[in-house]
């Protein structure tokens, strides 16, 4: 099953890269209207979702497109318990190897960007660099959920979170640099990671899986994911330290 839902993603990457390529060269080639943003933002004027490159209002749909890839995962995976044999790694084991072919992409792409100009670079200097920020809590997570909490779910949703990732770099070009677009991608992965934390944290507190209270309905876990999504957002990147030392960079560095 698993082998079989990573053939099948592998192969629709290779689909939807080919078609929002061309589709993406054709909006470049018209030359649309520009405006000057920060270096490896995209310059584009106007977005289909409006005239801001970030839109903050468009963030719940894309934490909610995360719930329910997420949700999906875990409803239509047969629980398999915590890794106990060479067959239950075989999961994460493909999740990992498909994680590090995403990230060899991003190689490849700021490869064949280098010479294109400033933006060009930053943009694939940037869509390498977050995918390998991101990489580290991923992949610690993923064995740890699989090792600790379910093998097969621990893949599944790790699967998500790969093939979303694929699509960083593509979705980091697509307008020319940095836009809404990256959300999309981004937002799924950290519904992941979030959950992630979830699982490990009832473990650690309980020595138990979270799954033998909740259970694995597809309408349990769309909420579910998403509190964990809001509170990793709100919570974790912030406290106890990430915004005291943000107010502190900036009251010496921004711009008065």
């Amino acid at each position: 099953m698993m082998q079989a839902a990573l053939g099948a993603g592998i192969l629709a990457s290779g689909f939807l890269a080919a078609y929002f390529s061309r589709r993406g060269a054709l909006l470049a080639a018209q030359k649309p209207e520009l405006v000057e943003r920060s270096l490896g933002t995209s310059q584009l004027r106007r977005f289909p979702w409006g005239g801001e490159a970030f839109e903050m209002k468009l963030l719940p749909l894309c934490l909610l497109t995360g719930s329910l890839s997420l949700a999906s995962a875990v409803a239509l995976t047969a629980p398999s318990g915590p890794l106990s044999s060479l067959e239950l790694a075989r999961g994460p084991v493909l999740v990992s190897l498909f994680w590090v072919w995403g990230f060899f992409n991003c190689v490849g792409a700021q490869v064949l960007s280098k010479s294109a100009g400033a933006q060009a670079a930053r943009v694939a200097e940037r869509a390498l660099y977050n995918t390998l920020e991101q990489g580290v809590p991923f992949l610690s997570l993923l064995w740890m959920s699989a090792a600790c909490v379910d093998a097969s779910l621990a893949s599944s949703c790790g699967f998500v979170y790969c093939f979303f990732r694929m699509f960083y770099g593509f979705a980091y070009s697509y307008y020319g640099g940095f836009s809404m677009l990256c959300e999309l991608v981004t937002a799924p992965n950290y519904t992941v990671i979030s959950t992630y934390l979830c699982w490990l944290a009832y473990f650690g507190f309980t020595g138990g899986s979270i799954f033998d209270v909740v259970g694995h309905s597809f309408f349990v876990w769309v909420p579910l994911s998403l509190v964990s999504s809001l509170v990793f957002l709100v919570v974790l990147w912030n406290y106890p330290a990430g915004k005291a030392a943000a107010e502190v960079n900036l009251a010496w560095n921004s711009n008065k």
